[in-house]
């Protein structure tokens, strides 16, 4: 069963919506990319002292998605080829790449407020922000893996129609009438009185085929 039909209140189909949301991931992985390279000495710092207070785990969790980033922006290019082709294998690694930046790029932004309240017993308006505008993103990157797997379904369901999900239309195949074939010649239609042994009334004919 299809998880979803259609994506953003009905204005798309799931393979439109798919295309947004390779688009979409490629823009939130450069972004998460360029963000963790800023942030490399921090993280080297991080990573050396580990002190208790939560920035470790911040920082391993930066760090990781130092690493799902560049395999994330080569997910969304198979993701495009896949829904071009209608290869159903080639979306998977958008939604395994993408799930595991979700549950990364949650733990790390909890870690921080977590030490914000452990340290400070607060946290600023900052990154109180920054915390919920990652909310609504990490929603989005929800509804994009929704809309990625309700393809990967309709494609699983109809294989042959997988092939034609490019815009080609598949070859027509036109039935012959049996009627015009060599060989075959018409059958006359039985009536009610034929099967009583009578013939057709006078002025009646036999309509055949």
């Amino acid at each position: 069963m299809v998880i979803m039909k259609t994506c953003c209140c009905d204005f798309f189909t799931v393979r439109t919506g798919s295309f947004c949301a390779a688009f979409f991931g490629s823009g939130y992985f450069t972004v998460n990319l360029l963000a963790s390279s800023l942030q490399r000495s921090e993280l080297d710092a991080a990573l050396a002292t580990t002190p208790p207070d939560g920035q470790g785990s911040a920082a391993v969790g930066s760090l990781v998605l130092m690493v799902l980033c560049p395999a994330g922006l080569a997910s969304t290019v198979l993701l495009i080829v896949g829904l071009v082709k209608g290869c159903r294998w080639l979306l998977l690694p958008l939604v395994v790449v993408l799930s595991a930046t979700v549950i990364v790029d949650f733990g790390t932004v909890s870690a921080i407020i977590l030490q914000d309240l452990i340290v400070y017993h607060t946290t600023d308006v900052l990154t109180a922000f920054l915390f919920l505008v990652d909310i609504c993103v990490l929603s989005i990157n929800v509804l994009c893996i929704l809309c990625v797997v309700s393809q990967f379904q309709v494609y699983s369901a109809s294989p042959s129609d997988s092939a034609n999900a490019g815009g080609r239309s598949p070859p027509l195949t036109l039935a012959a009438d049996q009627s015009t074939q060599p060989g075959l010649s018409a059958a006359p239609i039985s009536t009610s009185a034929d099967a009583d042994g009578k013939g057709p009334p006078d002025g009646a004919t036999t309509t055949r085929v």
